[in-house]
């Protein structure tokens, strides 16, 4: 065998070492990471009825609307923290959607059509629950004439969009 093919073999085995040492390193620190985690007991982990209130309410306002109604069946107090949605910043209203704003997220539902003449009864409960709002759009000939009755008690209001046909009479 000549040096240079020494030397090449050399250095194949330096970075089949180096690639060696890495693959070790990677596996030892998954195991390091299985037997912390293993280590770690289930009596640990804490319910999460055992937090205050402000932390569980961090965490509901980053759940869609399903999620914060299904959350809100779980049990009387969080029921209570999720029937104020103090959170919202933005409602929109259309014939066949509701979508509901916050800091971090967006959320529509669809809703049917049961009776033209009736207001869904959800989007009832969001109007008199989020009076705080800043944003207000409304494609919704039953919700506008609802409105028109509550406008007043939304005293953040900054923007009001309204169907362009509203004041055509």
């Amino acid at each position: 065998m000549s040096g240079s093919e020494e030397n090449g073999g050399g250095s194949t085995g330096a970075v089949a070492t180096d690639s060696t040492l890495s693959t070790t390193s990677t596996v030892c620190t998954a195991l390091s990471v299985a037997s912390i985690s293993t280590a770690i007991s289930i009596d640990f982990l804490l319910p999460l009825d055992s937090f205050p209130d402000d932390v569980l309410f961090a965490v509901f306002k980053r759940l869609d609307i399903q999620n914060r109604l299904n959350c809100a069946k779980v049990n009387n107090r969080w029921n209570k923290l999720l029937k104020k949605w103090v959170d919202i910043q933005s409602i929109s209203i259309s014939e066949k959607h509701f979508s509901v704003k916050n800091e971090y997220i967006e959320s529509s539902v669809t809703f049917k059509i049961v009776d033209t003449a009736r207001i869904n009864p959800m989007v009832l409960t969001f109007l008199k629950k989020c009076t705080h709002i800043f944003h207000l759009v409304i494609h919704n000939a039953q919700i506008l004439k609802y409105f028109a009755t509550i406008w007043s008690k939304f005293q953040n209001l900054e923007l009001l969009v309204l169907p362009n046909d509203t004041f055509d009479e």
